[in-house]
């Protein structure tokens, strides 16, 4: 049997200094090319270029093309998707937009919020999407539960309806200071960037290891809670990690396995 060492993480392959984050955005199955070619224009004005389609309908619509304008390129350069996690795949953090905000479970931070919260990961995100849901019902509830965080934009509480173009320039706009800013600063004395995503895929062969099912409500809920850890709180996770894999490995093979 392999030794359990074999587990833990290699610190040399997650270091680097992460500073330009690169945010795709996501659309489920949308539906009308009207806010698909809006989305397009949308993105491209606040410097972003990453589009992605799962299972959408009409985009190729010639209104998609005369809505997104002199931004046809971001739209003829969409990368299309069949599900969810093919889309998600890539991606070192992943957050849902809705319109259903606190009254979920989920971790939650309004769009006002969220750039500034992302900042504060640039030690170890560096690829996020952000995720919208269909015109008529938004994300599922399996959807939202396979994304770190879930953000809704703050609006008049008699009527929230907001167009799935206008969120998605609204969002735009407040995440594109993470890429006007100069972030470099934070990096400082970030002698070990731990990746987010690696972390939790690790966390989750450990729950594996010791017997624990990574998939009840619970456990979901403090994976759902690890979103909002920082640098220090990963290390210091990752310490009793490998203290807890040291200690499995040794009783092993005392038992000769």
């Amino acid at each position: 049997m392999a030794p359990f060492f074999d587990l833990l993480l290699d610190l040399n392959k997650l270091q680097g200094d992460l500073v330009y984050m690169e945010i795709a955005f996501i659309l489920v199955e949308p539906r009308v090319p009207d806010n698909i070619g809006a989305a397009a224009r949308a993105i491209d004005n606040m410097g972003f270029s990453d589009l992605r389609l799962v299972r959408p309908k009409n985009h190729k619509d010639e209104r998609a093309g005369w809505v997104a304008c002199h931004s046809k390129d971001i739209l003829e350069n969409a990368k299309i998707y069949d599900t969810f996690e093919e889309a998600t795949a890539d991606r070192d953090f992943n957050i849902a937009t809705t319109a259903k905000g606190r009254s979920l479970s989920h971790e939650f931070k309004s769009s006002t919020e969220v750039a500034d919260f992302m900042i504060q990961k640039t030690g170890h995100v560096s690829k996020i999407g952000l995720i919208f849901g269909r015109e008529d019902n938004g994300l599922d509830n399996v959807e939202l539960s396979k994304c770190d965080l879930v953000s809704s934009i703050p609006t008049n509480k008699n009527y929230g309806a907001i167009n799935l173009a206008q969120a998605l320039m609204i969002y735009a706009y407040e995440l594109s200071k993470i890429n006007r800013l100069d972030i470099s600063h934070l990096m400082k004395d970030k002698e070990k960037s731990l990746d987010y995503k690696v972390f939790k895929e690790k966390i989750v062969e450990l729950c594996h290891l010791i017997d624990i099912n990574p998939n009840t409500v619970r456990t979901r809920r403090i994976f759902e809670k690890l979103s909002h850890i920082n640098d220090d709180d990963i290390r210091l996770i990752h310490y009793f990690r490998k203290k807890i894999l040291r200690k499995v490995d040794a009783e092993n093979w005392r038992r000769g396995r």
